[in-house]
């Protein structure tokens, strides 16, 4: 009798416990549901750590004044009268208004803009065997031969064209027979560009400000704003957009030649002083990861 007393107590001993046990494994099981349990789990929060560092790394990144100005001078901008009455598409720079991009641009123009870098400290030394070399078989097979005697002003060497073309614009192993230049033209040959200065040249100058720039994945974004001044016999026009001229004009400053500097900053003072009148323009410049450098590839209004 005592023992199946014994046997009895024991089995619901068990029972108790099972259900103690079930009861416990829910209300893990509900809490884990809801939220209301949480575990120290270092690696985790290891892990979170260090991708906020990452993050706040990424936002953190500056760049300075001096930067920001040498990018902004990628951009490409003309100095030369290249606008065709029949087709004005044939010389708009970047700050034509249009969207502008590496994919539509006139070629000529970027390299208008390396040039001007190149002639900084660019020039061939040896210039004497080059311009023989120019008499005999460049001059009279250019078909803008009436801007230029057959000794040429300057020779740049296409190595340094080169390099600049590379940080620029990340254009390599390409090149063009001839462009404009501010007053002339350069011809390729060989291993240079033979630069001849006949033609004239209208003064053409951008005044703008750094509105704001920010960094996205592999690009920078610069905005500017801009306005423009064409000089035309001591006039100093200012105009919005480099589109076309007549459209595009927004004061004009009227002088003579005499009174040219007083004009000129007169009209600078202008763009100044309603710089929020103008254009903002978005120049996207896209990281080249060899050089950890950016390069100009897109400009647009917003």
């Amino acid at each position: 009798m005592e023992a199946k007393k014994s046997n009895s107590g024991l089995i619901v001993l068990i029972v108790v416990l099972v259900i103690l046990i079930l009861g416990l494994g829910g209300f893990i099981g509900y809490s884990l549901l809801n939220g209301n349990l949480t575990f120290d789990n270092n690696n985790n929060n290891s892990s979170n750590e260090n991708n906020n560092n990452e993050n706040n790394q990424q936002e953190e990144i500056e760049i300075s004044n001096e930067e920001i100005n040498t990018y902004l001078s990628y951009v490409p901008f003309s100095y030369t009268n290249m606008y065709d009455d029949d087709d004005m598409s044939n010389g708009l720079d970047a700050y034509s208004g249009k969207t502008t991009n590496l994919d539509n641009i006139n070629k000529e123009i970027l390299w208008e803009n390396a040039f001007d870098k190149v002639t900084n400290g660019g020039l061939v030394d040896d210039t004497k065997e080059i311009n023989i070399k120019v008499k005999n078989e460049i001059c009279g097979k250019d078909e803008y031969d009436e801007y230029k005697s057959c000794t040429p002003s300057d020779i740049i060497s296409k190595v340094d064209m080169d390099t600049e073309l590379k940080t620029m614009y990340n254009i390599e192993n390409q090149s063009i027979n001839s462009f404009n230049v501010a007053g002339g033209r350069a011809t390729f040959y060989d291993t240079f560009y033979a630069v001849f200065y006949a033609a004239g040249s209208s003064n053409q100058e951008k005044v703008s400000v750094l509105d704001k720039y920010e960094i996205e994945n592999d690009n920078l974004i610069i905005y500017e704003k801009a306005g423009f001044i064409l000089e035309d016999f001591g006039n100093y026009i200012v105009y919005k957009f480099r589109e076309d001229y007549n459209k595009n004009v927004v004061k004009k400053f009227e002088g003579t030649i005499d009174e040219s500097d007083t004009r000129e900053k007169e009209a600078k003072d202008y763009i100044k002083d309603n710089i929020n009148d103008f254009a903002t323009f978005k120049h996207t410049f896209k990281l080249n990861k060899e050089t950890n450098k950016y390069y100009w590839y897109q400009t647009e209004v917003v």
